[in-house]
C-alpha cells in the first residue's frame, strides 16, 4: 500500500516527507497493535492513565474504526514505529504532524491512541523494576494532562496534539516517573556547563563550555547567530584543562556568564558534573502548586527513589532546562512567584529560546499582544514584557544532590565566592584557589 495514496485519502498529502522515513520497513513488518484489537487492554490503559469515561468510550470507538480501515491501520502502525522504534527520527517533526482533517472529531483521538499504545509495555518495565503501581499511575497521568491541553485548544473534542508524542517517547523506556509533584528521568546531561566543587570550602562553581557565543550581558542570543557570529560587544567562551589548572568563563548562579576567564587550581577542585554525564533530569508537569516545600519534598524523595530502583544508573545532580528558568523572570515577574523562588535555590545557566515559551503559557505558538488573554498574572507579565520590546529565552539549572538538605538556603548565591565573582575580586578569589586567567 502506497503512503501517498493513504495520505491523499486523509487530505494530508503535504505531510508526505514527514511520514516517508522507514515507510517500507513498516509495510514489511506490519502487525495490528494489541491496543486496537483488545478492548479490555485499551479500557484498562485508559483507566490506568486517569482518563474519564467519555474519553475512554471515544478511544474504544475509534480504535475499532482504525482496525476496520486498512490504510489507516497501516499508518497507525507506521506512526507508532516512528515515535517508539525509530529513535533517530527527529522529535521536532512531531510538531508538524497534521491533525488529519478527514477524520473530523477523531483527529486528536488518532494521536491519543498512539500515546496509549505504549502504556502496556511501560507498565511491564515498571513492574520489572519493582516500581510501585501508585508511581506508575501518577507518571502515566501525563496522558490525561495532554487530553486536557487538547480540550483547551480544540474545545469539545477529545484527543492529544501530535507535538505531545515526544513526551511519550521519553516514557517508553520506563524511566520517566512522577515523584509527588515533579517528574524525573535519568539521562545524559544536555547542559552547557561543567560544575566543580572546592574541596576545602565546599563552594560550587560552574564554567561554560568552550565556543559558545554570549552577549555583552553574559546571556545567550535569543536565536543563535549564523556562521558562529558573535553579538556586538559579546564574547566567545573558553575552556581548557592542563595538569595544573581548569580554566574557563565562570557562570554566576544567577544565570549569566562572565567575560573574563578564570583559572582554577585543579588539585583544589573536584569535578562534579560534565556535559554527557548522567543526571536526574527534572520536569514540572502542569497543574498544582510548586512552592519550595513541595519542590524540596519531591526532589528529596526522587533522589532516594531513583537510587533505590535504578542503582545501575548513578547520578550526582538534578538538572533541568525550561522557560521557567530564564534569568529574566526575577526582573519582570513577582519576586514571590513559586518558580522565581525556585530559581534562587538552584544554579542557573543561560540558554537561547527554543521557541516553546509562548506555547506553554498560552497553548499556542503565535500570540497577538492586543487580543491574547490576560487572565493570569503570568500572562499579563509576559504580554507587558513583550509589549515593551522584551524578549523570551530559556534557562538551565543544576542542583547537586549532596546539597539537598540545604535546599531553601540559597546556598549557591550566598557566600564570598559569589560576591568575589561578581566583583572580580582577586583576593577573594584567591581564597578559593582561583585566579583571573588571560590566554597568552
Amino acid at each position: 500500500m502506497e503512503l501517498r495514496k493513504i495520505l491523499n485519502d486523509f487530505d494530508a498529502s503535504e505531510a508526505y516527507a514527514l511520514f516517508e522515513p522507514r515507510w517500507q520497513e513498516s509495510v514489511d513488518t506490519y502487525a495490528e497493535l494489541p491496543i486496537l484489537s483488545d478492548n479490555d487492554l485499551l479500557r484498562e490503559a485508559c483507566a490506568f492513565c486517569g482518563l474519564d469515561q467519555v474519553t475512554t468510550d471515544h478511544a474504544l470507538e475509534f480504535s475499532r474504526a482504525i482496525a476496520r480501515t486498512p490504510g489507516l491501520a497501516l499508518l497507525f502502525w507506521h506512526c507508532h514505529r516512528l515515535v517508539y522504534v525509530a529513535h533517530e527520527y527527529p522529535q521536532r517533526h512531531f510538531t508538524r504532524w497534521p491533525l488529519f482533517s478527514r477524520l473530523g472529531k477523531d483527529a486528536g483521538a488518532f494521536y491519543l491512541l498512539l500515546a496509549l499504545s505504549i502504556v502496556p509495555s511501560i507498565r511491564l518495565l515498571h513492574q520489572a523494576r519493582g516500581i510501585p503501581e501508585s508511581v506508575s499511575r501518577a507518571s502515566l497521568f501525563d496522558v490525561a494532562l495532554n487530553v486536557r491541553r487538547f480540550s483547551r485548544v480544540r474545545p469539545g473534542l477529545t484527543g492529544i496534539l501530535p507535538r505531545g508524542l515526544h513526551w511519550f517517547r521519553r516514557h517508553a523506556g520506563g524511566g520517566l516517573l512522577r515523584i509527588d509533584r515533579l517528574e524525573y528521568i535519568i539521562t545524559p546531561f544536555q547542559g552547557t556547563v561543567t560544575v566543580l566543587r572546592h574541596r576545602r570550602s565546599g563552594a560550587t562553581l560552574a564554567l561554560s563550555q568552550a565556543g559558545i557565543a554570549y552577549q555583552a550581558d553574559g546571556l545567550r542570543p535569543v536565536v543563535p547567530l549564523p556562521g558562529g557570529a558573535v553579538p556586538a560587544g559579546g564574547f566567545v567562551s573558553q575552556y581548557a584543562e592542563t595538569e595544573e589548572h581548569i580554566s574557563g568563563n565562570p557562570v554566576l548562579p544567577v544565570g549569566v556568564v562572565l567575560r573574563d576567564p578564570l583559572a582554577l587550581v585543579k588539585s583544589a577542585w573536584e569535578k562534579r558534573l560534565s556535559p554527557g554525564a548522567p543526571v536526574l533530569e527534572m520536569h514540572i508537569p502542569e497543574g498544582g502548586g510548586m512552592g519550595l516545600d513541595v519542590c524540596f519534598n519531591s526532589m528529596r524523595q526522587a533522589i532516594d527513589f531513583f537510587r533505590r530502583y535504578f542503582p545501575d544508573q548513578p547520578f550526582t545532580s538534578i538538572a533541568m532546562q525550561s522557560w521557567i528558568l530564564s534569568p529574566d523572570w526575577e526582573r519582570i515577574y513577582r519576586p514571590d512567584a513559586n518558580f522565581v523562588q525556585l530559581q534562587r535555590e538552584v544554579y542557573l545557566y543561560p540558554l537561547p529560546n527554543d521557541g516553546k515559551v509562548l506555547y506553554f503559557i498560552f497553548d499556542r505558538d503565535d500570540v497577538d499582544l492586543k487580543t491574547a488573554l490576560r487572565d493570569t498574572s503570568l500572562r499579563r507579565a509576559i504580554l507587558d514584557h513583550l509589549g515593551r520590546g522584551g524578549i523570551l529565552r530559556n534557562g538551565g539549572m543544576v542542583f547537586l544532590v549532596d546539597d539537598i538538605e540545604r535546599f531553601g538556603t540559597q546556598q549557591y548565591r550566598n557566600g564570598s565566592l559569589f560576591l568575589g565573582l561578581k566583583a572580580q575580586d582577586r583576593a577573594a578569589l584567591a581564597e578559593y584557589d582561583i585566579a583571573i586567567w588571560r590566554e597568552k
